[in-house]
């Protein structure tokens, strides 16, 4: 917090200089950094808002002392007020002989307890002992009943996505991360945030006219009704649940009676709004994407649906992807592709290139696309920190490039190693 806040006083402290009284423009200029700085270190809006309100009422209209500019009497004012804030006093930590020493923090949810845990494990892990930062499952509240292990060592945390750990905590761990400048592998938070949100997702893609099926996104709570140009079939799914969890046949819909039936069945099963979006004929091709700033591509593979009946949609359901004896029955596998158009795959590598620096993925993901039997792209889906197990699409996908599994996982690490948040300002 205090870096932060020494850094944005030295930029607006900069317009109070040559002043003779602090002047209500003055202070509010100030403070706003100020508060902005309290907010961004997890200070509770209430205590942040306490403090700008006393710092204003000191500062407003108060003659400059001789001895001080005035941007030194703000200082001195805000000083002043943290001190008053944390108390004055400052307490040991005291160690006994048993091992593991406990420090348990407690308080309100948004009162910055990951934060000041973190700070506490790392200034521990610098003056000779190892720290843990270890949130309880039952009693989580900023880690979102998610357990946190983070070993304060000049290596990357390995960040990887797990159908059980709440989405909210995945993205909370990635800004803690680079908060504590803690390298990790895998996406930035932003990145993440923008791709999660498949409704988010496409309306970007749709300014940079990159082609997306139509869809409507339906509120929770909401009457569910259909725009008039949405054609069906549909294809209906959570708007932010991954990993093809709630998607089934039954997902695609050709009628409102079943629409709403289906997007009531997400709203209640899943507890998230629900997109409907036109269902595309064709074939489903899956492209990884490695980097930060230079980018790779890796090999086309596609998800082939061989003994599946003409009429029947091919989609990758729950069950396609994690069933075996459904893949089994229905002849389901994931392969390179094949017989793909003249040009399709150069053409295909430069697309994904411009979508991952469009959306400011790093690390690695994998973009879902359909090819229609015109020549058409449609992306489906941007998966940042898709699954990397061996064997499965992704790392097959990297061998047939010729990257063995654990020279794939080396170069995940070395690109979590390498990543700079500025980077991609």
């Amino acid at each position: 917090m205090f870096e932060s806040l020494s850094d944005k006083l030295k930029r607006t402290l900069k317009n109070l200089r040559g002043e003779g009284v602090l002047t209500k423009e003055h202070v509010d200029a100030a403070l706003r950094e100020i508060r902005l700085a309290l907010l961004e270190a997890d200070v509770n809006y209430k205590v942040a808002k306490d403090f700008i309100v006393s710092v204003k009422e000191k500062a407003e209209g108060q003659q400059v002392w001789q001895e001080l500019k005035p941007s030194e009497q703000v200082v001195k004012i805000v000083y002043d007020e943290l001190v008053d804030l944390l108390g004055g006093q400052s307490s040991r930590l005291v160690f006994t002989k048993q091992i593991p020493n406990v420090v348990m923090i407690v308080g309100l949810q948004g009162s910055g307890k990951t934060t000041s845990t973190g700070k506490i494990a790392r200034w521990l892990a610098a003056n000779g002992h190892e720290a843990e930062h270890v949130a309880d499952r039952n009693m989580a509240g900023a880690s979102d009943r998610a357990i946190w292990d983070f070993a304060f060592e000049n290596a990357a945390v390995i960040v990887t996505k797990d159908e059980d750990f709440a989405l909210s905590a995945k993205y909370m761990g990635m800004e803690y991360l680079e908060l504590i400048e803690q390298p990790y592998t895998g996406c930035n938070p932003r990145g993440m945030t923008l791709a999660r949100d498949k409704a988010l997702t496409k309306k970007i893609m749709a300014y940079h006219r990159i082609r997306v099926p139509a869809f409507a996104v339906f509120a929770r709570g909401r009457a569910i009704t259909r725009p008039k140009k949405l054609a069906f079939p549909l294809l209906v799914k959570s708007v932010s649940v991954e990993g093809s969890i709630g998607i089934s046949q039954a997902s695609i819909v050709h009628d409102d009676e079943k629409l709403r039936e289906r997007v009531k069945f997400i709203h209640d099963s899943l507890q998230t709004f629900a997109i409907a979006e036109q269902y595309i004929e064709g074939r489903e091709l899956y492209v990884g994407v490695m980097g930060n700033l230079r980018l790779q591509t890796l090999p086309i593979w596609e998800l082939v649906f061989e003994k599946v009946p003409e009429d029947q949609p091919r989609i990758a359901t729950r069950r396609s992807k994690f069933n075996a004896a459904y893949q089994n029955k229905w002849g389901i596998t994931s392969r390179a592709a094949q017989d793909l158009p003249e040009g399709m795959a150069k053409k295909l590598a430069h697309l994904c290139k411009r979508i991952y620096r469009i959306l400011g993925l790093t690390g690695y993901a994998r973009l879902d696309f359909r090819l229609t039997p015109t020549g058409d792209l449609y992306l489906l889906e941007a998966n940042p920190n898709p699954q990397i197990a061996n064997q499965e699409d992704f790392a097959d996908s990297a061998k047939a490039a010729g990257m063995e599994y654990d020279e794939l996982l080396g170069q995940i690490i070395k690109l979590g190693l390498s990543y700079h948040p500025e980077a991609l300002c």
